[in-house]
């Protein structure tokens, strides 16, 4: 979605922006986004991970696929699947913050999740690691998805060590 997101990147997203809250008018979709943003602590932790490693960091990918890039930035989430490049969702999401790096459709229900937790059984804590596989587009298919899950892993077990540990 963004133009410094390529397919085999990654995006690591501490926050992400739910598009689907939405009124539907006679004069069209009116959409009503929110935006859910994980705990101070694993925004620092993402933080402290970026400072080391360069933002974008470069990371080399497993199976002598090269390297690739890893974008920190938020994310939309929704149920709807994109495949057109001029859809009115990402021209909502482009002007609700013009940082949006990608869009996928798991992240939202995550982040609810996460929200609705109570107790002192309740994860505090969530982040995003998204390979992204297409440029939700005509062109949308399955061809690279192998390739955004190897390298979404190859950064999360390079991101674990910066995690804070806990239910804090």
């Amino acid at each position: 979605m963004h133009a410094s997101t390529k397919i085999g990147d990654v995006v690591v997203a501490t926050r992400v922006v739910y598009y689907d809250l939405r009124k539907e008018t006679p004069e069209g979709t009116r959409r009503r986004g929110e935006e859910r943003e994980a705990p101070s602590a694993v925004g620092h932790a993402v933080n402290a991970f970026f400072n080391d490693h360069g933002e974008p960091a470069t990371l080399q990918a497993a199976n002598d696929e090269g390297d690739f890039l890893t974008h920190t930035g938020p994310i939309g989430s929704g149920e709807a699947v994109i495949a057109d490049a001029k859809s009115e969702i990402i021209r909502y999401l482009k002007a609700y913050n013009d940082k949006v790096l990608a869009v996928e459709m798991e992240a939202g229900g995550l982040t609810q999740a996460f929200h609705e937790q109570d107790g002192p059984q309740a994860v505090r804590g969530w982040v995003v690691v998204r390979g992204i596989s297409d440029d939700a587009d005509d062109g949308k298919n399955d061809t690279c998805h192998d390739v955004a899950a190897r390298h979404a892993a190859t950064v999360l077990r390079s991101l674990l060590p910066y995690l804070p540990i806990g239910s804090s």
